[in-house]
């Protein structure tokens, strides 16, 4: 850290490297493969190998995490006295000495928004690049996002909110995924038929070379050059499917634990943060993450902070969560406890109880839920074997009816030994 002041800035510090333009290539193809596999043809055989995924880069091990929830502190507004504090009630906590806590504390920069979570970043630069694209809804001139959304049937507010995480990037993967197909039909020629309900198949070789040339009309530098100078609707649609390409990557690289591919798309962030006037904050904090990450930690550091960014914690492959996220979770359940319990209200309780014992939320065992299909078939049977069959008072009524075939009256029709008065005429 003592020579970060004397590092010259470069940059291609944040800018692809050839191996990683290539694997980004890959990254796009799978991602139209996806689409014309899910909605569009299926491949009759499989000569030709059809990636839906990019290949792995460095991934995460998803072992369980063991994660200590320390208690609520107390601390001062004021910078220094509450660092102070914090670090005391660590020390206080943890049984640790000040001095073996001294040993093992690693300050990273002194700035905490420099180092940034997986989850936040992706909530707002995909909340920019959204604003960007989902356009004005009240134009109907307007061709921007917001009417794929339309197309779909999905609800489109005037403006993009960014308080629904979910829900924003689902919206963004949909309209996504429903440009690819509409890309793929429009290069097999197909954009005018109607789509059926079965999917056609088509042999494997000749799907691959629709997404090849998916790739090259709608994906490549020459197309969105040549889309600029001819077209301006066709240019915005190639921008944005670039840019929500980043954010399906983004979203799809930290669920299966591969770090390395969520580099790559932070590389590309911080590239397109340079043009967004939205992302202030991250025109700075996103750089200098990847200048620590890459150029100033060294390796074994770097490994340590990139590898605890995601955390599986269910301990299941694909199962992954930013760590951010994770924190953000526990947060809530401790609001949830102070706002609708009397007794979470209490600070001293809510620091003592509720904060260290609020993971055990997610090994709570829900009460069992009776088979009522099994507990009726089993009353059934029961009613059947009884004395006096009391399943016959499930009978319709017949009383007033005569049967003029019948040579014995309704009531020598009982079974010996039966109760009439409960076979369903009482």
């Amino acid at each position: 850290m003592s020579k970060v002041s004397k590092l010259q800035v470069q940059p291609q510090m944040f800018l692809p490297q050839p191996k990683e333009d290539s694997h980004w290539a890959l990254v796009l193809k799978s991602q139209i493969a996806q689409a014309m596999l899910e909605h569009v043809a299926k491949r009759s055989d499989t000569k030709v190998a059809i990636a839906t995924k990019p290949p792995v880069i460095e991934q995460i091990s998803y072992e369980e995490p063991d994660i200590t929830m320390l208690k609520l502190m107390i601390a001062s507004e004021n910078l220094s006295q509450g660092v102070g504090e914090v670090f005391e009630a660590i020390v206080n906590q943890s049984r640790m000495s000040m001095t073996k806590f001294a040993n093992h504390l690693q300050i990273i920069n002194a700035d905490l928004a420099s180092l940034l979570g997986g989850a936040h970043t992706l909530w707002k630069i995909g909340h920019a690049i959204y604003s960007k694209h989902y356009g004005k809804s009240s134009d109907l001139r307007d061709s921007g996002a917001w009417r794929f959304l339309s197309g779909l049937g999905i609800p489109c507010p005037t403006a993009v909110d960014k308080k629904d995480y979910t829900l924003m990037i689902k919206n963004m993967e949909k309209i996504h995924t429903a440009t690819l197909v509409y890309c793929i039909r429009v290069v097999m020629g197909i954009d005018k038929e109607s789509a059926s309900n079965e999917l056609p198949k088509y042999p494997s070789e000749k799907l691959n070379k629709y997404i090849e040339e998916t790739f090259n009309r709608f994906f490549t530098p020459e197309a969105k050059k040549k889309a600029a100078e001819k077209s301006p609707k066709l240019s915005n649609l190639l921008l944005r499917l670039s840019d929500f390409a980043t954010v399906v990557e983004g979203n799809a690289a930290m669920k299966c634990d591969d770090i390395g591919r969520l580099m790559n798309v932070w590389k590309r962030w911080s590239v397109i943060s340079q043009g967004i006037k939205k992302l202030t904050q991250y025109l700075i904090q996103l750089r200098q993450m990847i200048i620590l990450l890459n150029e100033v930690f060294p390796c074994g550091l770097a490994h340590v902070i990139k590898h605890s960014l995601l955390i599986a914690p269910s301990g299941r492959q694909n199962h992954f969560l930013a760590k951010d996220q994770y924190l953000k979770m526990q947060k809530f359940w401790l609001k949830f406890f102070f706002k609708h319990s009397g007794r979470g209200t209490n600070i001293d309780r809510l620091m003592n109880s509720y904060s260290v014992n609020i993971t055990l939320i997610g090994e709570f065992v829900p009460a069992p839920i009776k088979n009522f299909y099994s507990i009726g078939l089993k009353n059934l049977k029961e009613k059947f074997k009884k004395k006096g069959r009391p399943i016959n008072k499930l009978r319709p009524l017949s009383m007033g009816v005569w049967d003029p075939n019948s040579d014995h009256s309704h009531l020598g029709q009982a079974e010996e030994g039966s109760n009439v008065s409960s076979s369903g005429n009482n």
